[in-house]
């Protein structure tokens, strides 16, 4: 998503005017989830003496694509990697076209993996995500 609204800076781009917007799904609900954290809970699982039968792990908080694209560009933009106007339009799963089909609800229950861990919002971590990948960029 950062890279094809980093593509809207050109006139001619999706996402670079009102009438040529980057059309997100606001209908389908989950929970982004950072990799680092994942891997820190699989970390910690595999040094569980015992386990219950299923564990979940998906960071704290639910967003829609569309929620999750608005706050990928506010954020985008604070922190450097991104230029304003960046045009989104929420759109539903019907309109957009996609060969696969996803559920309208794919977030997890991840209150037995918090004994284990905890859970940091999706938006912690996509602010850290987007600072990090900002420091790397200019230094």
């Amino acid at each position: 998503m950062l890279k094809l609204m980093s593509l809207s800076h050109d006139q001619a781009s999706i996402g670079s005017s009102e009438n040529n917007p980057i059309n997100i799904v606001n209908d389908q609900i989950g929970s982004p989830t950072m990799i680092d954290d994942l891997a820190r809970f699989l970390w910690k699982l595999c040094s569980q003496k015992q386990w219950v039968p299923i564990y979940h792990w998906s960071d704290a908080g639910i967003c829609t694509w569309y929620e999750f694209a608005q706050a990928i560009k506010q954020h985008g933009i604070a922190a450097g990697l991104l230029h304003q106007p960046i045009y989104l339009r929420p759109t539903t799963s019907k309109q957009y076209a996609s060969r696969v089909t996803r559920p309208p609800f794919s977030a997890l229950d991840s209150h037995l993996s918090q004994t284990i861990a905890t859970q940091k919002t999706w938006q912690q971590q996509l602010t850290l995500c987007l600072n990090e990948l900002a420091q790397s960029k200019n230094g």
